[in-house]
């Protein structure tokens, strides 16, 4: 199995929309969505036109358009918007941010991690192993799988502490690929242990220790929601511009769930079953009858810093022996299950979780 870990150098800020607010903001969401933002730097009429009605004031960058990463996640509890730093006054305007009641933008800034793993059929093992060794190194983390890759935010700070502890654990750097790349374990090639970031390789699978118990520190009981979801991405050929109209149409609507992330040309996407019917047939990626249900936890009385809340709930899932996909918002924390092992991990999880 290769894993490859790469450093995305855009800084990025996280903001927290209460969903009252959620119209007052729709039209940044919405130029983040579509890529219209991408005319703020290049004044290109192509981006300007009157097909999405938004205003743009032109501004410059220092990085390059090819490192954009971006998501916008709408769950019952928020809608969560990751971008660039640099983007948020010309998209959404600092000063009018501040001045909607209970928007959060989260003081530090971060970084993204996309990970990727081939031979691995579910982004489980990845975001696990990667997630609960940086969160027993102290380090807080969002995370978020895909369809294509998964991708793990961390504080710019922290940003060495990363890197030392890739290398320490058998992680080399490779410039050609401008990665780091995980070395096979010699002694059993088909073993993750080559991804376990800390010292001990049972950590993960031993769940929260005695003095780190998020859920019970925090009274926190994640909850099972019935809402079927996919996971998802366009196809390469599909029409950009039918897939975008699809896209502005959900946000339009604000779904319970909906989740967008975007880095390069890649598009990921997180549906309600029922709006997919909103793109073109055949664009989709995956199956359509492989359905997932998510289970949420809900973070808005938790500090920010708090390490470990996903690690507990996916080692209370883990025992069900079923994939698992997560997304990590401002606010919000979700686990993704598939539908027919439902029922199962309901009742391997009993009364620690809501139904």
């Amino acid at each position: 199995m290769s894993v490859q870990v790469q450093f995305l150098e855009a800084r990025l800020a996280v903001i927290s929309v209460p969903l009252e607010h959620y119209s007052h903001v729709f039209h940044g969401i919405a130029r983040l969505a579509l890529g219209t933002w991408k005319a703020i730097r290049t004044g290109d009429s192509e981006h300007t036109r009157d097909r999405d009605n938004f205003r743009h004031d032109y501004c410059d960058f220092e990085e390059d358009l090819s490192d954009y990463f971006h998501n916008i996640s709408i769950t019952p509890t928020e809608c969560s918007i990751i971008c660039r730093e640099d983007l948020i006054q010309p998209v959404f305007g600092d000063e009018y941010l501040s001045s909607l009641k209970n928007v959060a933008v989260l003081p530090r800034r971060y970084m993204a991690i996309k990970v990727d793993a081939a031979g691995v059929s579910s982004g489980n093992e990845r975001i696990l192993t990667l997630s609960s060794s940086l969160s027993a190194a102290g380090i807080p983390i969002f995370f978020m799988s895909t369809y294509f890759s998964d991708y793990l935010l961390v504080p710019t700070d922290v940003k060495e502490k990363v890197r030392d502890l890739l290398e320490k654990n058998n992680f080399v750097f490779s410039s050609l690929e401008n990665s780091y790349i995980a070395l096979q374990n010699r002694s059993d090639s088909s073993s993750t242990s080559s991804l376990i970031l800390n010292d001990d390789e049972d950590a993960r699978l031993e769940g929260p220790t005695a003095d780190n118990k998020p859920l019970e520190t925090y009274h926190l009981k994640p909850a099972f929601d019935q809402t079927e979801l996919l996971i998802t991405g366009p196809r390469s050929q599909s029409d950009l511009d039918l897939i975008e109209f699809a896209v502005l149409r959900i946000l339009a609507r604000r779904p319970c769930y909906f989740s967008i992330t975007t880095y390069a040309d890649e598009i990921a996407l997180v549906l309600e079953k029922e709006d997919a019917s909103l793109f073109p047939p055949d664009s989709l990626m995956g199956s359509q009858d492989e359905l997932y249900i998510p289970v949420t936890l809900d973070l808005r009385q938790v500090p920010v810093d708090v390490v470990g809340v996903v690690a507990e709930v996916a080692a209370k899932l883990e025992g069900c022996k079923i994939p698992m996909s997560f997304l990590s918002t401002a606010m919000t924390s979700t686990v993704f299950i598939t539908r027919e092992n439902a029922e199962h991990a309901k009742r391997v999880c009993g009364t620690d979780f809501q139904y």
